[in-house]
């Protein structure tokens, strides 16, 4: 079975046993995230050099795992889905909780975000109703806050070349650029 190519954030995740991984975080991620599109959260239960068994954080029993193995060979350094059982118990209490990762990739944080730049993570907290730990938002906002202003400063290190452009192809016209 050939790595799945990165699917796009609106799809609908999927495990399916044999599914490959590149490396161990992103098969962690994929779990994650499955967990995250049913409304529920997982946890690592075992794990070693070669191996991770990812479980519900229910309080009541639940059958929902995936295990994850590294394959054993030379060339191939992938981690795959050994076995998995999808479906929780009915009796299963456990909620979804976004990581920080999760967060900044969600669009409704991003929205929450937009409406709100300069709000506190408490006011994100409430928009978000609830389905995060505050210290995790706030970071989640602090990443978004540092990617904004990164995108904002590569932006205005275009404008010189944009300019010593604009008078190469329109002769008559004056620009001037001041180093700050």
């Amino acid at each position: 079975m050939e790595p799945a190519p990165d699917a796009p954030s609106s799809a609908t995740p999927t495990l399916p046993k044999g599914m490959r991984f590149p490396d161990s975080k992103r098969a962690f991620y994929a779990v994650q995230d499955y967990a995250l599109h049913h409304n529920k959260q997982v946890k690592v239960a075992r794990r070693g050099g070669k191996h991770r068994k990812m479980v519900c954080t229910s309080t009541a029993p639940c059958p929902f795992f995936v295990q994850l193995y590294l394959h054993n060979s030379k060339t191939d350094h992938t981690w795959y889905v050994s076995s998995a059982e999808l479906t929780h118990s009915p009796e299963c209490t456990s909620t979804a909780k976004p990581t920080q990762r999760q967060l900044v990739e969600s669009l409704s944080f991003q929205q929450a975000l937009a409406t709100t730049p300069n709000g506190t993570a408490a006011q994100l907290l409430q928009q978000l109703k609830g389905k995060a730990n505050l210290r995790t938002i706030y970071r989640a906002k602090q990443i978004m806050k540092r990617e904004v202003l990164s995108q904002v400063g590569s932006s205005f290190r275009k404008i010189p070349a944009l300019l010593r452009n604009f008078t190469e192809l329109n002769p008559g016209s004056f620009t001037r650029v001041y180093d700050i």
